[in-house]
């Protein structure tokens, strides 16, 4: 956009009183000490020895000392400047200088072709002279008044940039001198600043709700551009807010009249000071982000009424009519119709807002702040020797590294596996508070069934590879103790509901092992049947039922399977058309390498009615492609999978789709095999690492050959002596290695190679 174009719109949003110039804004600022990183940059056209130095010092500056004797050119040029999104555009720096000669000359130039890298001087490169003041070019000064101090000088006059235009524009500060004349310059804190524009939004909010009880009431809202501002009156004739004006929120209600009740980013409020019984209007406009002065968009801004004192809660908590909307329906519309029951009016309190949630809804009965944790919780009883409370033992940062010392907020769905996203993150209904240490050790994998514990909570609760081989078979899982599995399972449930494939949008290796990608089921088979079974195994209880209760009251929404809990079967049924377990049982999947081909086996069991398997792929293990097809014969079926050109790659991932003749579909758990890169001597998995790798020894690699372990300073953490005859795979314990980045050497006489290693706890 030209100067001219943007003054000419300018003017067209002035008259609309939507538009308004903004305080002057930083653009760039350079102050040569590393924070922010340097973005000007140098160039030495002649004179190799006397260049441009940048952050001297720690206080940090830009210096050049022309002190050789020789003939000098010395660019300092800064990184790209857009001056066509601003306006009044100035440059203020601060220098000094020493020494003078004859044919010194430092002066300020400009260009709107040069690349940004390279000779300044180049082919076709323009540059045009900005006047500095109070200096003399080309000619011996000691009086000017901006370059002649000692010390650095307070910032220069103000050097006029509004008549240049551009998106692409580079300042740069040219620096010669002659054999016959030196001259020391030092520069700092280069400023450019502008005029921005502040722009009205385009988007207004929408889909305002109201939450009201008798003198308070929650005002939640779907978010546009900019900022919100959130108005309420007792009568309908609120006065639109004006431009340039900035209102002061206060969420306390006066009694009477038009007020602000809220401005700034979030999309809920909660007001107080509201009278029983009594009409209020609320209205909710956007305005810009540019502060002072704000731009609001007043056209058709999201309104709603509503009336305290109208929410009529039934006894056990379940509002009346509450599931109306699921009645007679099963399968996928029932699952459809149960999101949408609980989804409406659903207040998000914030991930921050947890912890004031947790002291109502997670307090054990019979106590006023003893914490109800599933880790270290049995049989109702707290099995620390001094019990958690609420807010005393919460997590601040340190602690947690033995049980019953911190408890933290824990995503029973793993936030990794939904990118953090809002919602999901802060929804209190499967984000749990638990001691700290035992939500560490659970990390980002599913819950499931070991027998094989690696680790054992204060309650029994246990981490370890699952005694499964339909759920996560080869993989840790966390199984929580027998009174807790059906909580788990409701809550997996429930998220399932409440918002289908998204809870594994982020595809994540962990998340493949039990999701589908669908929004129903939402689960693999297996992992359904095994939450089915906890869920019947382990019926609600009181502590959820009370739990459901208080969180109805801070979220407005419930969990449908504690207070139905006949809706599991309903929900997701064996009847359901798509969902019926297929005819076929697979006992085993496994994938090797070997002699430079990928071998992929699998045996299967009651076979019937079987189509055919199709083989899918992965580079990444969340993105899989089909890469293969093996007609089922319904019988006992082994195959193998020539993989050869996919060697360039460290690791592969595979999984099977098994397809009956009716086209109903299951997929098989996710195996990997580790392929050594070409010419590489050795490769492991996985990387980063907990307390085990497994070696994959390459064809190049000798047979008898020496592997170090090495941190960053070089220490020796572990050297161990090798043998690759007849081998191709080797464990290697690593569980004595603290947290943090290794360098794995293999040593076979003067033949050295390198790998990165990473150790996580």
């Amino acid at each position: 956009m030209s100067k001219n174009l943007l003054t000419l719109a300018l003017v067209g949003f002035l008259s609309s009183s939507s538009f308004l110039l903004n305080a002057q804004t930083t653009i760039s600022l350079e102050n040569f000490s590393g924070s922010p990183a340097i973005q000007w940059t140098t160039y030495d056209a002649a004179g190799p020895t006397d260049v441009w130095k940048l952050n001297i010092s720690s206080s940090g500056y830009a210096d050049i000392n022309g002190f050789q004797d020789q003939d000098d050119e010395d660019w300092l040029v800064s990184p790209p400047l857009n001056l066509d999104n601003s306006t009044n555009e100035t440059f203020n720096f601060k220098s000094k200088n020493r020494y003078q000669g004859i044919g010194i000359d430092l002066e300020l130039k400009y260009s709107t072709n040069y690349s940004g890298t390279g000779n300044p001087n180049a082919a076709g490169v323009v540059w045009n002279t900005i006047s500095l003041p109070g200096l003399t070019n080309n000619t011996a000064s000691t009086s000017n008044t901006v370059f002649n101090a000692t010390a650095f000088a307070s910032y220069s006059p103000s050097i006029d940039l509004s008549a240049i235009n551009g998106s692409t524009v580079y300042l740069a500060f040219r620096y010669t001198g002659t054999a016959a004349a030196s001259k020391q310059w030092q520069l700092d804190d280069l400023l450019i600043q502008g005029n921005l524009p502040c722009v009205a939004p385009v988007t207004q909010a929408t889909t305002p709700s109201v939450s009201p009880s008798t003198t308070t009431a929650t005002i939640n809202w779907t978010k546009g551009d900019g900022k919100s501002i959130v108005i309420i009156s007792d009568d309908n004739a609120i006065v639109d807010p004006v431009n340039g004006t900035t209102y002061t929120a206060n969420v306390a209600y006066s009694g009477a009249g038009q007020q602000v009740m809220y401005a700034g980013t979030a999309a809920s409020v909660s007001v107080t000071g509201l009278t029983a019984g009594t009409n209020y209007y609320v209205k909710i406009y956007n305005f810009s982000d540019c502060n002072p002065p704000p731009v609001y968009i007043t056209t058709t801004p999201a309104t709603v009424n509503f009336t305290t004192g109208t929410v009529i809660i039934i006894p056990g908590g379940e509002p009346a009519g509450y599931y109306n909307a699921a009645a007679g329906m099963t399968c996928a519309a029932m699952r459809n119709a149960l999101s949408t029951i609980i989804a409406n009016g659903y207040v998000d309190k914030l991930y921050g807002g947890l912890w004031n949630t947790y002291a109502t809804s997670d307090i054990k009965p019979g106590t006023t702040n003893e914490l109800w944790c599933i880790y270290t919780t049995l049989n109702g009883v707290s099995q620390c020797s001094t019990p958690m409370t609420i807010p005393a033992f919460q997590d601040g940062g340190t602690g947690g590294t033995v049980e019953c010392q911190k408890y933290n907020r824990e995503h029973t769905v793993p936030q990794s596996w939904f990118s953090q996203n809002a919602p999901m993150v802060s929804d209190a209904f499967h984000v749990l508070p638990t001691d700290k240490k035992v939500n560490n050790v659970h990390g980002n994998q599913p819950y499931g069934e070991t027998n094989s514990p690696s680790y054992t909570s204060i309650n029994g609760s246990t981490y370890g590879l699952t005694s499964d081989p339909g759920v996560a078979a080869g993989n840790e899982v966390m199984e929580p103790s027998d009174e807790f599995k059906g909580d788990i399972a409701r809550i997996y449930l429930y998220m399932a509901t409440r918002y289908g494939a998204a809870i594994g949008s982020a595809n994540t290796q962990e998340s493949n092992l039990i999701l589908d990608d669908t929004n129903w089921p939402a689960f693999q088979v297996p992992y359904l049947k095994m939450l089915l079974r906890w869920h019947a195994q382990d019926p609600v209880s009181q502590k959820e039922i009370d739990r459901n209760n208080v969180l109805f009251g801070v979220q407005k929404n419930r969990n449908p399977y504690v207070d139905h809990p006949e809706f599991a079967a309903m929900v997701w049924s064996g009847a359901c058309a798509g969902l019926s377990t297929l005819p076929v049982t697979l006992t085993a999947f496994e994938g090797t390498y070997r002699n430079r081909t990928v071998e992929l086996t699998w045996k299967t069991e009651s076979e019937n009615q079987v189509s055919h398997y199709e083989i899918e792929r992965s580079f990444d293990g969340k993105n899989f492609e089909k890469v293969g097809t093996v007609k089922a014969n319904n019988s006992r079926v082994y195959n193998y999978y020539d993989a050869t050109e996919f060697l360039p790659t460290d690791k592969l991932y595979y999984r099977l789709k098994m397809v009956d003749l009716d086209g109903q579909y299951d997929k098989s758990r996710t195996v990997s095999v580790i392929l050594p890169k070409s010419g590489k001597r050795f490769a492991f998995s996985p990387n980063p690492a907990k307390s085990e790798i497994t070696l994959q020894l390459g064809e190049n690699q000798a047979n008898d050959f020496e592997l170090i372990i090495t941190d960053m300073m070089g220490r020796i953490w572990l050297q161990k002596s090798l043998s690759n005859y007849g081998v191709d795979y080797q464990n290697l314990d690593i569980s004595s290695l603290p947290s943090g980045n290794y360098i794995m050497t293999s040593r076979n006489q003067s033949v050295l190679e390198h790998q990165r290693l990473t150790v996580v706890r």
